[in-house]
């Protein structure tokens, strides 16, 4: 009950917010796939056009005064530039060569290689709860993977080294550039 209290006292900009971004997530991920069934296999063209978007989006917000932009130095931001060219490529890869179920099942991993990351690379120590939880999505994964009656090898490769690379954003933005 204790979430349904904390909603309550959220800004309805910050609840606004929240909703146009699961909202447009979705909207990516089905357009996407719509166009890759459709026969447009140029999913670089389509990461191209993402990243035009996005730059114009940023930029009509920063114009409109809804952040103030922050000069962050090149060294700073390249390994977060990288990343995320990579977890957008894959992860659009990823979509156009599996299922959009198991394209979001795979998503779903994401926790679990941060964690991985985390323990192994950063000597991150979790609690066992949040190994618990994260056991329960591990297993939810596997039985709706085995379920996927579209599932393919080179793609189960993409969906995976791009939830690897996605893993690795999420660390480096965490860590460098949340303020």
């Amino acid at each position: 009950m204790q979430f349904f209290a904390d909603l309550r006292e959220t800004e309805p900009k910050t609840l606004f917010a929240m909703g146009l971004n699961f909202a447009s997530s979705l909207s990516i991920v089905y357009f996407n796939k719509k166009i890759f069934l459709e026969g447009f296999n140029y999913s670089t063209t389509v990461v191209a056009l993402h990243f035009l978007f996005t730059s114009i989006g940023i930029h009509l917000c920063a114009y409109f005064k809804l952040f103030e932009p922050k000069k962050i130095p090149f060294k700073s931001v390249l390994k977060l530039t990288l990343s995320f060219c990579g977890f957008v490529v894959l992860t659009n890869l990823s979509l156009q060569y599996n299922s959009v179920g198991f394209y979001q099942l795979m998503k779903i991993l994401t926790s679990f290689f941060i964690i991985i990351i985390q323990i192994l690379i950063y000597r991150v120590e979790f609690g066992s709860k949040i190994i618990q939880t994260v056991f329960v999505v591990i297993l939810g994964v596997v039985i709706g993977s085995v379920t996927d009656f579209s599932f393919n090898v080179l793609g189960s490769i993409i969906a995976l080294c791009g939830v690897i690379v996605t893993s690795f954003y999420q660390i480096v933005f965490v860590s460098n550039f949340y303020f």
